[in-house]
């Protein structure tokens, strides 16, 4: 016989760095993909979780407002009473912080939470969803800083504050309404022996 046998132990050709790229890249895309297909077959009948998103709308819209009319009119009576409406969105924002977190306490007992799609709903939430609460902190965010930056040292830097309720109605949702997989436990049960009666 002609020519050599192949050597069992020849070792595969490596994979080359531009390789291993497109690889993640297109399992990236493919891992993208099913979740979105997956968020729309969850979602597309309707979105829940509407008393929440409604909120998000009314505050972010209340605070914008008053708090652009307190930083052109820029009056003693008017700082202190948005200064006390800020201390009321915050306040709210920490109670609902506490029942995001319970709530996803309990979900996390049926499903694999992640922080990234509890709280900033990154493919758990459809995007009306995500534009909606996310938009609202960003909104908050934003209006907050500049006022205080405009008016310093006055009592419109509460402002800054009042992204926490933002936030807290992210968790929120996330929590109640977020798509997840289902939990798996490592752990099997393990099962006790009866102690022989004597």
């Amino acid at each position: 016989m002609s020519g050599k046998a192949s050597d069992p132990k020849a070792k595969a050709p490596r994979q080359t760095a531009a390789e291993a790229r497109a690889e993640a890249q297109a399992a990236a895309a493919a891992g993208k993909a099913a979740r979105d297909a997956a968020i729309a077959e969850r979602f597309g009948e309707g979105v829940p979780g509407t008393g929440i998103l409604s909120a998000t709308k009314v505050t972010t819209a209340l605070f914008v407002v008053f708090t652009v009319v307190v930083a052109i009119v820029d009056t003693r009576g008017l700082r202190i009473a948005l200064a006390l409406f800020d201390s009321a969105l915050f306040i709210a924002g920490c109670g609902l912080f506490l029942l995001a977190l319970y709530d996803g306490a309990q979900r996390s007992r049926e499903a694999d939470l992640t922080m990234s799609g509890w709280w900033f709903l990154s493919g758990s939430a459809p995007p009306s969803v995500r534009a909606t609460l996310l938009g609202a902190v960003a909104v908050q965010t934003i209006v907050g800083l500049v006022t205080a930056a405009i008016r310093i040292e006055t009592t419109l830097a509460f402002g800054i504050l009042v992204p926490t309720l933002g936030l807290a109605f992210c968790g929120l949702w996330g929590a109640r309404h977020g798509l997840f997989p289902p939990r798996r436990f490592a752990q099997e049960q393990v099962a006790i022996p009866k102690r022989r009666k004597r």
